[in-house]
């Protein structure tokens, strides 16, 4: 068999024999129609909410909560559409949930917001999960969170929020309420809510004790949170992981322990544009190339060995038989 494998903007090739493939697993089909007609359509059936010109009347005071350029939101398509609305309000400003994420540049923001920015009486405003002063303090949830939201979405006298709903890799799916913490809450906020992370309740959809997983990514970026990194760096075995966050949580910290609990049962194996030092610092093993990979793979767990191929991870939860 052969198979393209998404890579970065692309793709890469792969063989292997049939009798080895356990699946390749695709995001689920959905008929293709016209993208405005559906968006707008879903725009004009709210689910539990008046319609969106009903709910925007008489509004002085409207804040727009978008994402940022690390979500795959076709945000500015949907601004396209209810546009209308938005030049109806009084004060407009969309404000930008980056959450602790860096600030976007100009060109993303420009790209996130397609023009909508330049709506009469509209401005943007970008979070700063580290700006105190920019914070009001709203209380403490049942588990002790301290929740702080920006002071501009709390005191709006509406608040439209454009967001996905994604899986995420323990906590199920992400998006909907995270628009809110994390993403337009205080940075201590944001610390406290993913400590929770790190209870044993909170698990990641394993992989079976013994495999091997072989992540196929460029990480152009880089491989994410320096404190993760570092966490791992600073540990000497994945089993010290957990030992070394100790008592106080650091944002980042969680990634590190659900990493280093996969690999004390599993193998990472992975081929990206990393440098090798910085892949085998977290315990991953590197490859150059994905074919080498699987070949090593399969000699190392015997000829009846299978391959699941999950081609789009981030975006899919399999269903497996």
């Amino acid at each position: 068999m052969r198979l393209d494998i998404p890579y970065g903007r692309g793709s890469v090739t792969v063989e292997l024999d049939d009798a080895n493939v356990a699946g390749v697993v695709l995001a689920t089909h959905v008929e293709r129609g016209d993208e405005r007609e559906i968006l707008a359509a879903a725009l004009s059936r709210p689910v539990g909410s008046a319609p969106l010109n009903a709910f925007l009347a008489g509004s002085t005071d409207t804040v727009v909560i978008v994402n940022d350029a690390k979500r795959p939101t076709p945000t500015a398509k949907v601004l396209d559409l209810i546009r209308p609305e938005l030049e109806e309000v009084g004060e407009l400003t969309f404000v930008i949930a980056t959450g602790t994420h860096r600030p976007p540049t100009p060109e993303e923001t420009a790209a996130i917001l397609g023009g909508a920015e330049r709506i009469p009486r509209a401005s943007v405003v970008v979070h700063d999960a580290t700006s105190a002063e920019d914070m009001t303090y709203l209380g403490r949830t049942a588990r002790g969170t301290e929740v702080r939201l920006n002071r501009l979405v709390v005191d709006a006298a509406r608040i439209v929020t454009i967001g996905s709903v994604e899986p995420h890799y323990f906590a199920g799916f992400t998006g909907g309420r995270k628009t809110f913490l994390p993403g337009v809450a205080a940075f201590e906020t944001v610390r406290q809510n993913h400590s929770h992370s790190l209870e044993p309740s909170s698990c990641f959809m394993a992989l079976e004790a013994g495999g091997i997983l072989i992540l196929v990514a460029e990480c152009r970026e880089g491989p994410g949170n320096d404190a993760f990194v570092e966490q791992l760096r600073s540990a000497d075995s994945p089993e010290d992981v957990a030992q070394l966050v100790g008592e106080h949580y650091s944002l980042g910290d969680h990634k590190a322990v659900k990493l280093a609990e996969l690999v004390m049962g599993a193998e990472i194996w992975a081929v990206t544009e990393l440098p090798d030092e910085t892949l085998e610092s977290i315990f991953f093993r590197p490859f150059a190339r994905v074919q080498d990979a699987l070949d090593v793979a399969l000699k190392k767990k015997g000829p009846d060995a299978r391959v699941l191929f999950l081609m789009d991870a981030c975006t899919t939860v399999p269903r497996l038989p």
